[in-house]
């Protein structure tokens, strides 16, 4: 009976686990879906035709450049996608973005994200400050992203290719778009496709 109990647990948080990492883009135009959208299918197209993914400061302590990645599940990033929030507008990021293998990340350099208080900041040594995100759970005002699950590598600019990355997309008109524009060079997955609707 022990072992039966052992397997449900594992199978359980198996739901939960990936080997992959996902980079998602966004825009400036958080209150308006629609914009949001196609500037960041616009952003997703830049990085194919650079096959790059270029470093940003924003919420970096010491505006380090970082490309950064989630950890999470493919299905369960597509869930949060297909929420809105209480102004209408939905999650921060749009259902664009590239996905690569966690041991290829690892290799470039990436590692998961340091989740603590700003206190401990300072105490970080200086090379592992780039990873450093404000955690903060109290009565009165708490910061808690530690559901993003966030990796990060520092640089300005990461390579992908099609052979490393995978393209995330929120139906198949985009990607009958990204096929017709880089001639099906790109492998795509389609969130509708996971039964997951965006829009």
């Amino acid at each position: 009976m022990p072992y039966v109990t052992q397997v449900t647990i594992l199978i359980v948080f198996a739901d939960d686990l990936s080997n992959q990492l996902i980079h998602l883009t966004k825009s400036g135009h958080a209150d308006n879906f629609e914009i949001r959208g196609q500037e960041a299918f616009t952003n997703l197209k830049a990085i194919l035709s650079m096959s790059a993914l270029l470093g940003g400061t924003g919420f970096i302590k010491g505006s380090i450049p970082c490309v950064c990645f989630s950890e999470a599940p493919v299905h369960q990033i597509a869930h949060l996608l297909a929420q809105k929030n209480e102004s209408g507008t939905g999650f921060k990021y749009s259902p664009y973005g590239v996905m690569v293998g966690k041991n290829w990340v690892y290799s470039k350099g990436g590692l998961p994200a340091i989740y603590g208080p700003d206190a401990q900041y300072d105490a970080l040594p200086k090379e592992m400050r780039y990873r450093h995100i404000r955690y903060e759970l109290n009565p009165t005002y708490s910061i808690d992203h530690s559901w993003e699950r966030e990796w990060r590598i520092e640089t300005k600019c990461l390579s992908i290719s099609p052979e490393s990355a995978t393209v995330i997309l929120p139906d198949r008109n985009a990607k009958q778009e990204i096929d017709a524009l880089y001639a099906g060079t790109w492998y795509c997955l389609v969130l509708a496709d996971l039964g997951v609707v965006i829009g």
